[in-house]
C-alpha cells in the first residue's frame, strides 16, 4: 500500500462530483461553487497530508458562519462522510461532531466509535447566502456520487442520539 494521499488527490473526486452537478444542474451566471482547503483536526499528530488550515479552539471551521456542504476525512485521506448545513451554519453543524478537549487543549471526536475510520480532515462548501436550500440537492448529489462509507451505515442517527442524550438528566 502507498502513504497516505495528498490534498490534491483527496479532493480530486469532490471536485469531479461538483463539475457533474454544476453543468447538469445549475444554470449559467450563478457563482461557482467552490471547496475549502483540508482542515486539520489533529495539527500536532504526523500527517503525510498537509492541510490548509488546522483545529483550534478560536480558530472558526472554514466557511463557519454560512449553510453548505461539508466532508469529513479519515487519517488515511478517505472521504468517510458528506454532510449539509441548510440553515444553520458549517460550524455548527461540526461542533456537533468535534468538540475541544480540555486536557489536550485540542479536538476531541465527540462520538468516537461511531466512526469506522478516525476522522482527521474536513473540508467545506458555502453555498451562495440567498441559496442556503441548495445545500440539500448538493449534498444528495455528492452522497449519491461519491458513495462515503458512514452515509451510507447511519452516523446521522448517532450525531442525532447524541445531541439528545446531552439533554437528559
Amino acid at each position: 500500500m502507498g502513504g497516505a494521499p495528498g490534498e490534491e488527490k483527496m479532493m480530486k473526486n469532490i471536485n469531479q462530483a461538483l463539475n457533474a452537478y454544476e453543468t447538469k444542474y445549475r444554470r449559467s451566471g450563478l457563482p461557482a461553487l467552490t471547496v475549502s482547503g483540508l482542515y486539520d483536526l489533529f495539527p500536532s499528530q504526523p500527517s503525510q497530508i498537509s492541510a490548509k488550515w488546522s483545529w483550534s479552539r478560536s480558530n472558526p471551521w472554514p466557511h463557519a458562519n454560512r449553510a453548505g456542504v461539508y466532508f469529513i476525512f479519515g487519517d488515511t485521506g478517505n472521504l468517510l462522510y458528506v454532510g449539509k448545513a441548510s440553515r444553520g451554519s458549517i460550524g455548527a453543524r461540526l461542533d456537533e461532531y468535534f468538540g475541544y478537549e480540555k486536557l489536550t487543549k485540542g479536538c476531541r471526536i465527540i462520538e468516537p466509535q461511531a466512526w469506522r475510520e478516525r476522522p482527521r480532515y474536513v473540508a467545506a462548501l458555502a453555498v451562495p447566502e440567498d441559496m442556503w436550500f441548495e445545500a440539500a440537492a448538493l449534498e444528495e448529489f455528492l452522497i449519491r456520487e461519491l458513495q462515503p462509507p458512514l452515509n451510507a451505515a447511519g452516523l446521522e442517527a448517532i450525531a442525532d442520539r447524541s445531541l439528545t442524550s446531552k439533554g437528559e438528566d
